[in-house]
């Protein structure tokens, strides 16, 4: 069990097809742009995970399959039943731990999360286990649809569920939100595995290579003292685990700048993602986005 005391810091490309409309034959330099980018995924994973080309093509597959299997908790209509059934195969362990911290620990923090596992719900089960007087926030990539939100009312119940405060990052503002934060016992749901085109990032190490990963985060916990707990959500089997690293301080050391700061908790912030793929590799969601965060960042 992982404590929670304070740490210092064939899948080929797809075809895209609309109803309503003939698929039209692709030209040969989509396909060979296709086929150049599916080789660089492929190298790219094999020499991240010290794989041959053969075994990362089967990961690549399984991830294909896995992904179907935990969208269609999330965007296709369930049945009641069927979404209970489905969180009760959730397992919490540290669920103590998280009560203790809480009891301990009244200052609103980052509750910092990868879009690994089936993270939609566990994230939600997770939040079924904070202290009940904390209010709960959760930053959004997008508005969720009619059936997404159908969906987790019937899991977790209309009233647990709608208590959550939605926030949109297209329009978040944390200079604004931040007196809300420290207004009382909050916890703000964010991720930190975003691949390029969603704000800032920086450079750290990221399985052996350098790799460039949203310094958003990092930079809202360091300007609001604010601590960060970071999650994660895998599968095993049938069961879906909800894991916990330890309580993230992001205090900038004397005559430490803030970008030297925001990259050392940056580098904290993707251990449980480096965890994750060397051990479930498939349940990454951006697992086919992999080679675009070795790309050097440009200055926003």
């Amino acid at each position: 069990m992982i404590s929670l005391h304070h740490s210092r810091m064939s899948v080929g490309a797809p075809v895209i097809l609309q109803r309503g409309f003939t698929q039209t034959q692709s030209t040969p330099t989509d396909r060979a742009g296709r086929e150049r980018a599916f080789a660089l995924l492929l190298a790219t994973l094999s020499q991240c995970l010290h794989e041959p080309q053969s075994r990362c093509l089967k990961i690549l597959r399984a991830n294909a399959v896995y992904l179907s299997r935990v969208e269609r908790y999330r965007n296709q209509p369930q049945g009641r039943a069927q979404l209970q059934k489905h969180v009760a195969r959730f397992k919490f362990p540290q669920q103590t731990e998280l009560s203790r911290l809480d009891a301990e620990d009244q200052r609103p923090r980052l509750v910092a999360s990868i879009h690994a596992g089936d993270f939609i719900y566990g994230t939600n089960v997770f939040a079924n286990y904070e202290s009940p007087d904390t209010k709960q926030y959760v930053l959004l990539q997008k508005a969720p649809s009619e059936v997404f939100q159908r969906n987790l009312s019937h899991a977790f119940g209309e009233k647990r569920y709608g208590s959550r405060t939605q926030l949109l990052l297209e329009s978040f503002d944390f200079a604004q939100f931040r007196r809300r934060l420290n207004s009382s016992k909050s916890s703000l749901l964010t991720f930190t595995d975003l691949p390029p085109g969603f704000g800032r990032r920086v450079q750290i190490e990221f399985l052996g290579r350098a790799a460039w990963f949203p310094v958003g985060p990092a930079l809202m916990a360091i300007s609001n003292r604010t601590p960060i707990l970071p999650l994660l959500n895998f599968s095993v089997g049938n069961v879906n685990r909800i894991q916990l690293w330890p309580l993230i301080e992001p205090n900038r050391q004397a005559g430490q700048s803030i970008e030297e700061a925001a990259r050392e908790v940056t580098q904290q912030l993707s251990n449980p993602l480096q965890w994750l793929i060397h051990r479930y590799p498939e349940q990454w969601r951006f697992l086919s986005a992999l080679p675009s965060f070795f790309t050097a960042a440009e200055r926003d």
